[in-house]
């Protein structure tokens, strides 16, 4: 990744922080939303861009630099390459997902049907990729960013869609804290953007809650699912009665 990369990563990052959308940029910029999101996409930025947008997120540039600099050291994403090796390799995965998930050595081992040495090999290959160190001990240190995300439509995203969540829809969630919800109806634009800041809010507030609940003992942890879904979108089944709208 280039330091303009770099650079525009970091922005986004300062703007989910922030709650902060492409929208609020393009006012503050008095750009067209459609502008600022090919700026994004591009990386096309000038410094006195990314000046103004600094200004409006209240940070400096020299702050900015700053979590460049902390994010070099950590990884927002792996590579499709990366995602493929985990997918292929099950025993991976789930050590990989243990130590996502603050797990140590001997939490795995104990959790799971894995010798000490299978556990070892496996982390060394997870130390190679870059999602963690190993250190004297079997200490892992996790070296993934908060704002890690799997590839949109990779290997992991695809291997959890087609094998993980329709098992985990087909529950009843009935149980002591399972929740389900299906709400719909017709919203604002200004809605559907205060809605989806709130649920960019509660996902980020998840990552911090696991991440505080890491110092405790694994035997006061459950595992647990939460999926968030928010789109514009028509019940198709009703398609066939619905009337054309005629363009101008």
């Amino acid at each position: 990744m280039n330091e303009v990369h770099e650079i525009v990563a970091a922005l986004k990052i300062v703007l989910k922080q922030k709650r902060k959308t492409y929208v609020d940029v393009a006012k503050h910029l008095m750009l067209s939303e459609a502008s600022v999101k090919r700026m994004f996409s591009t990386h096309h930025f000038t410094l006195e861009r990314v000046g103004a947008i600094c200004q409006m997120l209240q940070i400096g540039i020299a702050d900015l630099l700053i979590l460049v600099e902390k994010q070099r050291k950590t990884l927002s994403f792996l590579s499709y390459e990366q995602e493929q090796e985990l997918v292929s390799n099950k025993e991976l995965l789930l050590v990989a997902l243990c130590v996502q998930n603050y797990l140590n050595f001997d939490d795995i081992v104990t959790e799971f049907n894995l010798s000490n040495k299978q556990c070892f090999s496996l982390l060394a290959i997870l130390d190679r990729i870059g999602i963690i160190e190993l250190h004297p001990n079997n200490r892992i240190k996790l070296l993934i960013s908060q704002d890690f995300r799997w590839l949109n439509n990779g290997p992991i995203e695809n291997f959890f869609s087609r094998k993980v969540q329709p098992e985990f829809m087909s529950h009843k969630f009935q149980g002591k804290h399972e929740l389900k919800l299906y709400i719909s109806g017709d919203l604002s634009e200004d809605s559907c953007e205060k809605l989806e800041k709130k649920l960019y809010a509660l996902a980020r507030e998840f990552g911090e809650r696991k991440q505080k609940d890491a110092s405790l003992p694994i035997s006061e942890r459950s595992h647990v699912g939460m999926m968030l879904a928010f789109r514009p979108w028509r019940y198709s089944i009703f398609d066939k009665w619905r009337r054309v709208k005629k363009t101008k």
